[in-house]
């Protein structure tokens, strides 16, 4: 997740919210985003001491630019032969290991190994050691400052590591057994970036360093980004061996805030890499901390995955109200679900006042049949408006504008659709929506297994629900870094403890959670619970929420509290097209 992904929420919480949101809930709202970031692992690597946060955005500009020069690697191999495309990554895929040292604009330099045969990866820089073994989903980390040694399950991809990229592609072009025609639409990373490349100039040339011939491969490229006044010019140069065909260098520089910045890659591949994690320098007598999951956490675990992909498929409506309303606060949200499709609208009123104050609809006495209600109030007083559709791991934001007619009135048209990738592993999406959605609101993402989370299970609770296995998980690595707003102002300290309450005759499924801060400089210790009031079965079994409570989540200006209830009508009886989940065009009118 990243900060990008903040505007929609915003836009959320502005239409919920019909004021201005105070600043202690704006504040605690974004500390919440902040601590998703972190559980999403999304994050860059936990456990590693971080340097200021002027140095910590530099730190991630460069695994940006990293991760942006491998996406150019591939546009300049596509733009090569055929033939001279083949060889080289035949040649590079043919060796037992490759070796990539990497020097950064900083002068930092780091270590990457990778055995397309074994499947296993391997990093190494100033303050972090890793071994991944891929085919077993089993990875080392070592913290050259605490000295502690992990070992944990490779349930969530890291997506700022820089190499990632570069193991994905790999993975592609080996599992392919023949050159790809398109090798930017088979490889998600780079795909999102390629609509946003124009090639420039390309040459390709003989040259000598010593006495040894290489063919180097010149690209330029303009990098195209709304948030420039203009376009990034960069200079990439790919070294390969006229008779091995191998890849020996990779140089990629642009000119940015007034200096050159460039990263260089030096491939080399020996016959034999590190076998395990203390071949790279990690003492065999360090503390090892395992973070695999017993038999009862993995039982868990695996129940709430298995929940969140055997989900029938639904249209629901989701109406976010104050406790004691029954009007909404806000718009209401329309989500639909079919397989690993999602979509998103947003129920927006054509005329609320209207619909608020017509005799003839008012709402049912006692609140029965609320859901043909909101269904009728839906069909025949909102228009829907498209905001995110997932199709698997893509993902697609859709921007809208309203526009002035001719003859004075006003519609609502696409004006941009941004096409994302979740980096997920298969069958763990999260939709846009997913804490307010029927199956994923009892089956968050916990953030376990994880180097600095540490989970406790205790099987008889002496508080909470009846019945329940109380989960506990605390942070236990390195203090969080504390974020601050885009004015300049701290926000309050990131939680650092959580605790679900899961209900084993419901399949595992979280029926409260506790998210625990950690103590101000007050003293207190803010805590935020979230209660799944009322659930049901699908048709085919599968146990979903209908009510959610989040207690004290709405704050007045007077000070008040209140909670806010969200209620969720679910019909599994909808008939869902494929044209349901095909992403709008820019200009296509809404409403």
């Amino acid at each position: 997740m990243s900060t990008e992904n903040d505007r929609p929420i915003d836009d959320l919480i502005g239409k919920v919210l019909t004021d201005d949101v105070p600043a202690d809930v704006d504040e605690r709202l974004h500390a919440q985003l902040e601590h998703l970031r972190f559980r999403l692992g999304e994050r860059d690597k936990p456990g590693v001491r971080r340097p200021t946060a002027l140095g910590r955005r530099l730190w991630v500009g460069v695994s940006a630019a990293a991760a942006v020069a491998l996406a150019a690697v591939l546009v300049a191999w596509s733009l090569l032969p055929r033939e001279s495309f083949a060889a080289v990554a035949a040649a590079v895929l043919s060796r037992p290991w490759i070796h990539v040292q990497t020097t950064d604009p900083r002068g930092a330099t780091n270590e990457f190994w990778y055995s397309p045969v074994k499947d296993v990866s391997a990093w190494h820089d100033s303050q972090w050691i890793e071994y991944r073994d891929h085919r077993l989903r089993i990875y080392y980390a070592y913290d050259l400052h605490d000295k502690v040694l992990y070992r944990v399950p490779e349930e969530m991809p890291r997506s700022m590591e820089p190499f990632a990229a570069m193991i994905q592609a790999l993975r592609v072009l080996l599992e392919s057994k023949q050159p790809v025609d398109n090798p930017l639409e088979r490889l998600g990373f780079a795909s999102n970036r390629r609509d946003r490349c124009e090639v420039v100039k390309q040459q390709i040339e003989q040259v000598k360093e010593g006495d040894h011939p290489w063919l180097d491969y010149h690209v330029t490229v303009l990098a195209h980004d709304d948030k420039l006044p203009q376009p990034t010019q960069s200079e990439m140069l790919f070294r390969v061996d006229p008779t091995t065909k191998l890849l020996r260098l990779v140089r990629y520089g642009y000119d940015g805030q007034g200096k050159h910045v460039a990263t260089e890659q030096r491939f080399d591949y020996p016959e034999r890499g590190p076998a395990d994690v203390y071949d790279l320098g990690v003492p065999k007598t360090v503390r090892l901390v395992d973070r695999v999951p017993g038999n009862d956490l993995a039982r868990m675990l695996e129940a709430l995955r298995a929940g969140r992909q055997r989900m029938d498929d639904y249209r629901a409506i989701i109406v976010p109200r104050e406790d004691g309303s029954w009007h909404p606060a806000g718009f209401p949200n329309v989500v639909y679900r079919k397989g690993d499709k999602f979509r998103r609208d947003e129920a927006i009123w054509i005329d609320l006042n209207k619909m608020l104050s017509d005799r003839r609809i008012p709402w049912p006495k006692g609140g029965k049949d609320a859901g043909d209600w909101w269904r009728k109030r839906i069909q025949d007083d909102c228009f829907l408006s498209t905001s995110y559709i997932d199709c698997g791991p893509i993902s697609y934001h859709v921007k809208t504008r309203w526009v002035t007619d001719a003859d004075g009135s006003h519609h609502e048209e696409v004006v941009a659709v941004e096409k994302g990738n979740q980096k997920t592993l298969p069958g763990e999406i999260y939709p846009a929506l997913w804490s307010w959605m029927p199956e994923f609101a009892c089956r968050p993402p916990l953030g376990i297994p994880h180097e600095t989370l540490e989970a406790v299970i205790e099987p008889h609770p002496k508080e909470g629900p009846p019945g329940t296995i109380l989960l506990r998980v605390r942070h236990v690595g390195p203090k969080l870094p504390r974020q601050q707003t885009s004015e300049g102002k701290p926000l309050p300290p990131p939680p650092d403890a959580w605790r679900y309450w899961l209900d084993p005759q419901r399949d595992y499924a979280v029926v409260r959670g506790d998210m625990i801060g950690n103590f101000d400089e007050t003293g207190k210790r803010n805590v935020m619970s979230e209660i799944n009031e009322e659930m049901a079965r699908s048709p085919q079994g599968t146990w979903y929420v209908t009510r959610i409570r989040r207690k004290g989540a709405i704050r007045t200006h007077d000070g008040k509290t209140y909670d806010q209830i969200i209620d969720l009508y679910v019909d599994f009886t909808a008939v869902l097209s494929d044209s349901l989940f095909e992403p709008p065009v820019p200009g296509q009118r809404v409403h």
